[in-house]
């Protein structure tokens, strides 16, 4: 409903392909899930290459994802901003402004449900 599947010109099957390695990533075996991930890195490539404006976004936010992936299985901290600002827009690009930003809530409302937050969320300890 949300994500860089719902992007015109973007391949939906990549999109739901994207989602699952996001969740295999934490709980794969890291050679399975870094075979995956380079293999959807050069696939974001071909796609980039031969995108039209919105869906160019959608692409770049799929190889920031791995690059994201890659870090994360390396041990190495990541903070996602980059995937995460081209899936954003590319749903600027590609749809009215009311839409968009509908579709970025939702999305930032899907993520905060499933982040564990400490109580004292906001806390200086």
């Amino acid at each position: 409903m949300w994500g860089i599947a719902t992007v015109p010109g973007f391949s939906t099957p990549v999109g739901y392909t994207v989602a699952k390695l996001c969740r295999d990533t934490p709980t794969g075996t890291v050679d399975s899930v870094a075979a995956r991930w380079d293999a959807m890195e050069r696939l974001a490539v071909i796609g980039a290459g031969r995108a039209q404006s919105a869906a160019i976004y959608a692409w770049s936010a799929v190889a920031d994802s791995a690059v994201d992936a890659y870090d994360y299985l390396g041990g190495h901290q990541f903070s996602g901003a980059e995937a995460v600002a081209a899936a954003f827009w590319a749903h600027l690009a590609a749809k009215p402004g009311a839409v968009a930003e509908m579709c970025i809530a939702a999305a930032i409302e899907a993520w905060n449900t499933r982040l564990p937050y400490p109580a004292t969320r906001g806390a200086v300890a």
